[in-house]
């Protein structure tokens, strides 16, 4: 299956209306020919040990009477825990992995409101997949999960393209409880206006001064005062690139940011982090992954998302950090960095899924101000 096919979305004359419960979930879209819908109501406890959900509630079950063997389509509505919340394929990872379809085959649109993860369980022998096609309307959500066995794919593959991709809310949804009550902050930039990032009202900077600050530099450090562990932490640093060690002073051309001067900059931008959130505990960090980030290439120098596994040493502990890091014009540098707990419990999941929303919401911000960078040196 290529992506086109894993995820495809079509759109076809609505012909079956969904009752989920509430006016923002209520929908209409294309049902398969010959499918029966069963109403159901039922409560679902599978993710109550995220505490991601105060509710979660199965709606509806489809299928074709004489073929249910080979496709199904579940239909539920879950009402949001709001200092929990998390991207909207990041819903769907979590489904994948509590309803134990933990094969990743792909996942598509990571945004805050729609998200989709294509997942396989082979444990019966014979594959089945489940594609999870997540809408989150303000504090509710609309979880669509298709299984379907793989082999039969191709005869149902524009049914499922066609179910997802007519979905039809019957109300707008105006405000959204969940981004308007993010809370603005400002840090000045080296050189540059400003930057405005958000963040959710629980997230409150400690008590005390930044330690380990450079001329030039300015740093703001929150913590998730919600979480009673304080287990969620987020950097915004800005500086210049010659008072991070490894990188250049060349306000122009990316050649000079090498993989390894950039790598070597991310690893120094988490220890900051570290000093100022546990100054006693020393770390040692293991890089997972790279990439570069959509949207900040055309506007930037250079830009980079890491991923490290960091060792706690004196606590025997680990946690999951993600540096984002990014050169724009007159070697300016912002970057951030942020800590969650290493994904074991269901718990520690749910966690670290509002802690990337968190990085995805500061790393919206961050994007839209290279660009107002760009645009101004284009007049």
């Amino acid at each position: 299956m290529t992506d086109d096919q894993k995820f495809g979305l079509l759109e076809a004359e609505a012909n079956h209306d969904f009752n989920m419960g509430g006016d923002k979930l209520d929908f209409a879209t294309h049902s398969p020919e010959n499918f029966q819908w069963r109403e159901m109501n039922e409560a679902v406890h599978d993710f109550d040990a995220t505490e991601m959900f105060s509710s979660f509630t199965l709606r509806w079950i489809g299928y074709e009477p004489v073929n249910r063997d080979k496709m199904e389509i579940r239909l539920y509505s879950a009402m949001l825990n709001p200092n929990r919340v998390a991207v909207a394929a990041d819903y769907a990872r979590l489904c994948g992995r509590v309803w134990k379809t933990e094969l990743s085959f792909g996942t598509q649109s990571d945004t805050l409101d729609f998200g989709e993860v294509v997942a396989g369980d082979d444990s019966s022998g014979e594959m089945i997949v489940t594609r999870y096609s997540i809408f989150r309307r303000g504090d509710e959500l609309l979880v669509i999960r298709t299984t379907f066995e793989a082999q039969s794919f191709t005869s149902y593959n524009n049914a499922i393209a066609s179910f997802v991709g007519s979905v039809t809310f019957d109300q707008p949804l105006g405000r959204d409880p969940i981004t308007d009550a993010l809370v603005s902050h400002t840090i000045a930039i080296p050189d540059g206006k400003p930057l405005a990032f958000r963040l959710p009202a629980s997230w409150e900077q400690p008590n005390g001064n930044m330690q380990g600050s450079l001329n030039n530099t300015t740093a703001q450090i929150y913590v998730d005062t919600s979480d009673p562990g304080r287990n969620l932490g987020i950097l915004i640093v800005s500086t210049v690139a010659p008072n991070i060690d490894g990188l250049d002073a060349k306000s122009t051309g990316s050649d000079s940011y090498l993989p390894q001067k950039l790598e070597k900059a991310s690893e120094g931008v988490a220890q900051v982090m570290f000093e100022n959130l546990m100054p006693k505990v020393t770390v040692s960090l293991d890089m997972l992954s790279q990439g570069a980030v959509d949207d900040l290439g055309v506007v930037t120098l250079a830009d980079k998302r890491y991923q490290f596994k960091a060792s706690l040493k004196n606590q025997g502990k680990e946690a999951g950090v993600s540096v984002l890091l990014t050169i724009g014009a007159q070697s300016t540098v912002i970057a951030t960095s942020s800590v969650s707990p290493y994904p074991v419990s269901l718990h520690d999941i749910g966690t670290g899924m509002h802690g990337t929303f968190v990085d995805f919401v500061v790393q919206q911000d961050i994007t839209k101000y290279w660009q107002d960078v760009a645009a101004t040196l284009k007049q």
